[in-house]
């Protein structure tokens, strides 16, 4: 039985500076401009690997809806079909436990029950069913959500985290486009040289769950 533990997280990128940054010099750090051109925002919606560390192909739109997030999702259990596991770690953003995300796991399931509609009966009834379904250890997809205030675990908040310190910090996009080749540039860098798992420290101790 193969397992993929699976992070998934969305984030916002913006900005494109009006003004190119003052160098470095020996004595003063890098000056920036505060202000920025406010274009609209590029979700980014990205998922990791945790046994590898590996980052997989990110998706780029205009939105982040929940069909945009299952559309993910989907595209991402389609790249392995030897895994017969997939626990799904996220946080608790309601379009993690949208009717989208029940179908799915349905489907990859081979369930044929009826789901039932959305509002109104069934599995599909409100976002408490749908929630128990979801974390229900039974299918070979199971959601497993972070607990308040705890994002830190999910494992690609700290990849975002690395995205921003080390990519996005002193970049300037001009579009969706340039952001998205800086991206995929950005990920194939990491995989080639430090893809490794993430360790969860509190401090400089190892933090065990």
């Amino acid at each position: 039985m193969q397992y993929a533990l699976i992070f998934f997280d969305v984030q916002l990128i913006l900005a494109q500076m009006p003004h190119p940054p003052i160098p470095m010099r020996p004595g003063p750090e890098e000056r920036r401009a505060c202000e920025d051109i406010r274009r609209s925002p590029v979700p980014v919606l990205a998922h990791c690997d945790g046994a590898p560390g590996l980052v997989g192909t990110p998706s780029l739109g205009p939105t982040r809806t929940e069909e945009d997030v299952e559309a993910h999702r989907a595209r991402t259990v389609a790249s392995a079909p030897a895994v017969t596991r997939w626990p799904l770690v996220a946080d608790h953003l309601t379009m993690h436990q949208a009717a989208r995300l029940v179908r799915l796991v349905a489907e990859h399931d081979g369930m044929t029950d009826d789901l039932g509609q959305k509002g109104t009966r069934g599995l599909l009834r409100s976002m408490a069913t749908r929630a128990a379904f979801l974390a229900d250890p039974t299918p070979r997809l199971v959601l497993h959500s972070t607990p308040q205030q705890a994002a830190w675990m999910n494992q690609m908040e700290i990849g975002f985290r690395l995205l921003v310190r080390q990519l996005l910090k002193r970049a300037s996009g001009t579009s969706g486009q340039d952001v998205h080749a800086r991206l995929l540039a950005f990920v194939e860098y990491c995989h080639t040289t430090m893809a490794q798992p993430f360790q969860w420290a509190y401090g400089q101790k190892p933090l065990y769950i």
